[in-house]
């Protein structure tokens, strides 16, 4: 079934790109576990099924990276798992923010994801965020 995982992990890239959240995340198992990059910045740690996501990281990402494009460059069938490399950009802070990064799907045997983990830059997030945070002298 690794092959229709590709696909549909390809679909649901192409999907979020459009803003179509319903059709990006149809493929989640109810109780999914999203790992993001780290909990240094917003949205990132780990959210437990599918209502977390849509209710808690969706917003808060939302709302701290404006202009947000991805562009996955390859899809590598692992068996249960896909791996996506690409590169991303987006701004937070007034910062644009580009780098490379490495998502990996964790698939059942019905095709739902069942994990994900998400692999990237956080140090220039971070950088930005801390300076908005620090008060000009």
């Amino acid at each position: 079934m690794s092959q229709e995982n590709v696909d549909a992990l390809r679909r649901g890239y192409e999907a979020f790109t459009r803003g179509d959240i319903d059709a990006a995340f149809q493929n989640f198992a109810d109780d999914i576990v999203w790992r993001g990059t780290g909990e240094s910045v917003p949205a990132g740690g780990t959210y437990h099924g599918i209502d977390e996501i849509k209710n808690q990281w969706l917003p808060e990402f939302g709302a701290n990276y404006q202009d947000f494009r991805q562009s996955v460059e390859e899809l590598l069938d692992c068996g249960d798992c896909v791996v996506a490399l690409g590169t991303g950009r987006f701004t937070v802070s007034g910062e644009e923010i580009k780098g490379d990064f490495c998502h990996v799907w964790k698939f059942n045997d019905e095709g739902k994801v069942i994990e994900v983990r998400f692999f990237g830059d956080t140090a220039q997030t971070f950088q930005a965020l801390s300076k908005q945070q620090t008060p000009a002298t």
